[in-house]
């Protein structure tokens, strides 16, 4: 079974439960609908993330499928309505809102200020890292719906943006430095001169805010990913402190290991766990 057919299958399966159950106006969210789009299942799908545009349907719709279908080791987040299970070694998250409400606040506010309805589904796909990982596809249907207006028309022309203002995005969430340089090696996508400009004034921010050893792992994909342009990448926003630093050195690991040509779980190569 390849990897299309078994993701369409399990889609199809949750939406069969939302029909049975009358939930609306849910989706699949995230990496799965830009897969789609870029023909890229097989290669760049590993798990599956659903969302509803009414408060409280997500989290329902998942209890639901986990009943229905059978899934394992569930875990249930009430303070952001968000409940994640396994089914067929594939990970199920239905999601509320992406964190807490409280960090929300400047996703938020830059909806208000372009006048962007403010529901479950415009702030789970305002709260994204990148235009191209906002598109959706409906549970029922099966349509693909571009919210911004910017995904589906970023990822033809291979620009990776934020949503809503990159300096707001990467205050927020300094970890979208690493995440835009990884999808432009993997993708060889442009980064979007705004969030370039944002990268580089916020890196600092990567030591301060983002732990030493998830800040390893991030790394060791982007180096497995590739070496070369990873590292001219961390050169050319001013990150090499997070190569070495007083908590690490990344060249201890790289020393121990062929990196690009390395198969294991990365997360066992950093210092403490990531997280």
């Amino acid at each position: 079974m390849s990897s299309e057919y078994k993701f369409k299958r399990i889609v199809g399966k949750v939406g069969n439960v939302a029909k049975t159950y009358g939930i609306k106006n849910s989706y699949v969210v995230g990496g799965y609908p830009r897969a789609i789009v870029m023909g890229s299942v097989d290669n760049d799908v590993h798990d599956l993330d659903f969302a509803s545009a009414w408060p409280g349907e997500a989290v329902k719709l998942g209890s639901m499928a986990l009943s229905e279908m059978g899934g394992e080791a569930a875990e249930i987040y009430h303070r952001t309505g968000t409940i994640k299970f396994s089914y067929q070694e594939v990970d199920l998250e239905f999601q509320g809102v992406l964190g807490d409400l409280s960090d929300l606040q400047s996703t938020r506010g830059q909806m208000e200020k372009y006048g962007i309805d403010i529901t479950p589904l415009n702030l789970n796909i305002y709260s994204r890292d990148f235009t191209i990982n906002t598109l959706i596809q409906d549970l029922d249907s099966k349509d693909l719906y571009d919210i911004t207006g910017f995904g589906t028309k970023d990822i033809y022309h291979g620009i990776i943006r934020t949503p809503i203002d990159p300096e707001a995005s990467i205050s927020h969430s300094p970890l979208i430095i690493l995440r835009a340089m990884r999808f432009s090696l993997r993708y060889d996508f442009t980064i979007d001169r705004k969030l370039r400009s944002a990268m580089k004034k916020f890196s600092y921010l990567l030591l301060k805010r983002i732990s030493p050893e998830r800040l390893q792992l991030e790394i060791l994909k982007m180096l497995r990913e590739d070496y070369d342009g990873t590292m001219h990448l961390i050169k050319e926003f001013g990150a090499e402190e997070i190569l070495a630093n007083k908590s690490y050195d990344i060249n201890n690991i790289l020393d121990r290991i062929n990196i690009e040509g390395y198969e294991g779980d990365l997360s066992e190569l950093t210092t403490g766990e990531a997280k």
